[in-house]
């Protein structure tokens, strides 16, 4: 009789089954497990658009608007970058600050820049300094009471008495007055009187001095002054006798290599800031950094005699210069032809020109020799200061002429507007007395030229 196998039967009634006797089957597979930390990778236009988005916030919204209010609301960029329309930026360069003489101020574009830096270099004794004193005289005339100027000497105090001969009204301090009085009562010579001590005393706008011991401290003073906006004219007494901490801690014959190039480029490159970024109420700065170079002669020369460069410094503010000019010495004048020497005539050309000046213009003009007097009375600068120094007035009438608003015929010069003669006479000195004698006419011509020049600009 056959086996019949064990049966298994099911729970709850259910119909039987037989077991199967094979083995198990294999288990379904599962999906590779993804790290938390491991990326996606994307593809290329992928990645580009996700930078986009991130960059300009929405990711239907690529447009310029989009990333200046970006950048404006960011944290990152808040004091550190300022972005908008072009149309809303302004620009410091139609404000410029003369020099006073009309043939230079016409070459530079209406003068001296405002919102940047400039340089005067050339020999000694070319007039550099009574150049920058009369830049701030000028100043002071158009500014009045409201004229800031800071001066940074370097090399020497700054001479008062030579700077009210250049224009530049300066004040005397007590102790100075006090001195000058004493030497007048050593010379049997009367006091002062209170007419002449209120003279002295007298100075047009505020005019503030920066002296340190070293060139660094001096220059992060002079920083500071341009993060707050202070002054609208900072002189420097020169560039190339800035000391630096090494050569200040050295001994007088050790060479300290860097010198002041190196803190002069850290200067520059902070300073840069301020005339870039509008101030926290939407103004922008517009002070004149005017500093005063020495020159020196390349080795080798030429047979017109040694070419020149600007001295130690040059380098390090070259590329922050809107306008860089050289001054040389020329022909000397005499009063007449067996007498001394009273002055001599300077050449200037504009090396470096930017915003509105261009370099390789060349002229010249007349520098007399100031009077000796010690103390400078202001008053006798206001009655005779227009013929000392640098000849403003024939280098007027000499530019007038050569734009063609002066008429000359034979000895005879014309000076009309429409048809109507302002001023005709014979000679240029008689045209110079006319003029010297008539301030306001002087202005009205040296308006007329800044119009015929075609010089849009503002002095205040």
């Amino acid at each position: 009789m056959p086996r019949i196998k064990a049966q298994t039967v099911g729970h709850s009634g259910s119909s039987p089954s037989v077991k199967e006797s094979s083995s198990r089957s294999a288990p379904p597979e599962r999906a590779p497990k993804i790290k938390k930390n491991e990326k996606k990778k994307l593809t290329k236009r992928q990645a580009r658009k996700a930078a986009e988005e991130k960059f300009v916030g929405k990711a239907n919204d690529n447009s310029p608007d989009a990333w200046a209010a970006q950048i404006n609301k960011s944290e990152k960029f808040k004091g550190v970058v300022q972005v908008g329309y072009a149309s809303d930026i302004d620009t410091p360069y139609d404000l410029r600050r003369p020099s006073g003489i009309p043939s230079l101020d016409i070459a530079l574009g209406g003068g001296f820049h405002a919102g940047g830096f400039v340089q005067v270099y050339g020999a000694e004794s070319v007039g550099k300094t009574f150049l920058a004193y009369r830049t701030a005289g000028i100043l002071q005339r158009n500014y009045g009471d409201r004229a800031r100027i800071l001066i940074v000497p370097t090399e020497i105090r700054t001479d008062k008495t030579f700077a009210r001969k250049a224009g530049f009204c300066i004040a005397y301090s007590p102790r100075e007055i006090a001195l000058f009085n004493q030497k007048r009562l050593e010379r049997n010579l009367p006091p002062f009187t209170p007419e002449e001590i209120a003279d002295l005393q007298l100075q047009i706008g505020k005019v503030f001095y920066d002296v340190g011991s070293t060139g660094d401290k001096q220059l992060d003073a002079v920083v500071k002054a341009m993060e707050m906006g202070a002054f609208d004219l900072i002189i420097f007494e020169s560039l190339g006798a800035i000391l630096t901490p090494d050569q200040e801690a050295g001994d007088t014959g050790d060479r300290v290599y860097g010198g002041s190039a190196a803190i002069l480029t850290n200067f520059v490159n902070k300073v840069y800031t301020y005339f870039m970024m509008n101030r926290p109420d939407g103004s922008m700065l517009e002070t004149t950094v005017f500093l005063i170079n020495q020159a020196r002669a390349e080795i080798g020369g030429s047979p017109r005699g040694p070419k020149t460069h600007a001295a130690a410094g040059a380098y390090a503010v070259k590329h922050a210069l809107l306008a860089s000019i050289e001054l040389n010495k020329s022909s000397p004048i005499k009063g007449n032809e067996n007498g001394p020497v009273i002055g001599r005539e300077v050449r200037w050309e504009i090396t470096k020109g930017k915003a509105g000046t261009h370099d390789g213009r060349k002229g010249t003009y007349n520098y007399y020799h100031v009077p000796d007097d010690n103390p400078m009375f202001w008053s006798k600068v206001n009655t005779d200061g227009l013929s000392w120094g640098i000849d403003i007035i024939t280098d007027l009438v000499e530019e007038s002429t050569r734009l063609g608003i002066i008429e000359v015929a034979g000895s005879w010069m014309t000076w009309s507007e429409g048809e109507n003669v302002v001023v005709r006479c014979q000679g240029t000195q008689k045209m110079v007395e006319v003029l010297a004698a008539d301030p306001e006419l002087e202005k009205r011509l040296l308006d007329r030229c800044l119009y015929v020049a075609n010089l849009q600009v503002r002095y205040t």
